[in-house]
C-alpha cells in the first residue's frame, strides 16, 4: 500500500440514524469519476460542509487538489486544524441552501447536487459551478413540439395539481452542455418551472425538486 483516503463513514448522527431523513451529521460521501478524480465532502457537526478534491499521482498517492466555487462570494473562516487549506468550506446555510427531491428513484440524480437562485437567474450545480438561467412562459404545445410527449406530460402534471394545457413557464440554461444534466434536459438545455418546482420531463422519466423556505433549510437534531 502506497497511500490510504478515508473516503466514507458515520462517525455520528443528529438526524435518527444512517438510513434516515437528511444527511447525518459525521457523514462522509465521496465521488470518483473515470480519471480516477476523487471528490470527497464531510459534514460537520455545526451543519458545515467542507470538500475536497484528490488525484492518485504517478506514484500512486492521494494530491489533493484546491477546489473552487462560482457559486459564492463570501466563505465561513476556515480552522486550520479541522479544515484542509485547498478544500472549499460551505456555511451551514449554503451546505443545506440545495434543491429537495420528489423523484422516487433518485439513482439519476444522485451525483447531482442542484441549488437554484430565481431572483438572481443563477442555477448552481455541486455547489461548484454557476450557470446563468432564463425563465419565460410558452404555449405547451409550441414547447414539446411533439403531441404524443404534449399529452403525456399533461397527464403527468395532473398527477402534482398543475395544468399545463396551455401555458407553462419554463427554464433555459446558459453554457450547461458535458454535464451530466443536460441527459434530463428538453433540447439540451430546458427545463420546466412551475409552482416553485423544477421538472425535468422526458419520454421515460417525470422528476421534479423543490426550493426549501428559509425556515425548512436546517433540521431539528433529535
Amino acid at each position: 500500500m502506497s497511500d490510504k483516503l478515508l473516503i466514507f463513514s458515520y462517525r455520528t448522527t443528529t438526524r435518527g440514524g444512517p438510513g434516515g431523513y437528511g444527511l447525518p451529521v459525521g457523514y462522509r460521501y465521496f465521488n470518483i469519476d473515470k480519471n480516477y478524480s476523487i471528490e470527497r465532502r464531510q459534514r460537520f457537526e455545526d451543519e458545515t460542509i467542507e470538500i475536497q478534491h484528490y488525484q492518485v499521482n504517478q506514484n500512486g498517492k492521494f494530491k489533493e487538489i484546491p477546489v473552487t466555487s462560482e457559486c459564492y462570494n463570501q466563505f465561513p473562516p476556515k480552522d486550520k486544524k479541522k479544515h484542509s487549506s485547498k478544500s472549499l468550506l460551505l456555511s451551514n446555510f449554503q451546505a443545506n441552501n440545495y434543491l429537495r427531491s420528489y423523484h422516487e428513484d433518485k439513482n439519476d440524480f444522485y451525483d447531482m447536487t442542484m441549488t437554484l437562485n430565481i431572483e438572481e437567474n443563477i442555477f448552481c450545480l455541486n455547489y461548484q459551478r454557476s450557470f446563468p438561467i432564463t425563465l419565460n412562459k410558452i404555449n405547451a404545445k409550441k414547447f414539446f413540439n411533439n403531441e404524443n410527449l404534449y399529452q403525456q406530460q399533461v397527464e403527468n402534471f395532473k398527477k402534482v395539481g398543475i395544468d399545463i394545457s396551455n401555458e407553462l413557464e419554463y427554464i433555459t440554461f446558459q453554457n450547461i452542455e458535458n454535464t451530466r444534466l443536460t441527459n434530463f434536459l428538453l433540447n439540451g438545455n430546458q427545463a420546466i418551472y412551475m409552482d416553485n418546482k423544477l421538472f425535468f420531463v422526458g419520454d421515460n422519466y417525470f422528476a421534479f425538486f423543490w426550493q426549501p423556505k428559509d425556515e425548512e433549510l436546517f433540521y431539528e437534531y433529535e
